[in-house]
C-alpha cells in the first residue's frame, strides 16, 4: 500500500473515472486527508481509496475505494478497505464509511470485514419553500 500525494492526482482521477465513475469524492477534495493505492510492478494503479471527514462531526470517513474492473474479486478492495480501516482506528479511534446503494459486492466486503449497517442513511432532494 502506498500513500499518494498531489503528484498522483491526475492518475487517481483517470483511474476513478474509468473504474468508479459514481465515486463519492475525487483527488483534490479539501476534506480528504489521505489517498492510498496499490500498484502493479509496472507502476499501474490497480486499487485506491481515501480517508475524508464525515460532514458535521469530522469523524474519519472512508471514501472512493475502487478496484480495476478487470481485477475485481482478487482481494484488492479488501486490502485497501482493511488498510484504511486500521489507519483510521489507530489515528482517530474509529472509522466510518458510506456505501452506495445497490453495491452488493461492497456490502458483502464490508460485512466480512466487520462493518455493520446499523445507521441507515437516506438521501432525498428537498425543494425550498
Amino acid at each position: 500500500m502506498a500513500e499518494l500525494d498531489e503528484t498522483h492526482h491526475g492518475r487517481l482521477l483517470a483511474f476513478l473515472s474509468a473504474h468508479s465513475p459514481a465515486r463519492s469524492t475525487g483527488p483534490g477534495s479539501s476534506d480528504v486527508s489521505l489517498w492510498v493505492g496499490i500498484h502493479e510492478a509496472d507502476g499501474r494503479l490497480v486499487a485506491c481509496g481515501a480517508i475524508s471527514a464525515l460532514p458535521g462531526s469530522g469523524a474519519p470517513l472512508m471514501v472512493s475505494v475502487a478496484t480495476d474492473a478487470a481485477l475485481r474479486g482478487q482481494g484488492l478492495g479488501a486490502a485497501v478497505t482493511s488498510w484504511l480501516t486500521r489507519y483510521a482506528v489507530r489515528r482517530y479511534g474509529l472509522c466510518t464509511l458510506w456505501q452506495l446503494a445497490g453495491n452488493t459486492p461492497a456490502g458483502r466486503l464490508c460485512t466480512r470485514l466487520g462493518y455493520r449497517d446499523e445507521d441507515p442513511c437516506v438521501a432525498a432532494r428537498i425543494d425550498a419553500c
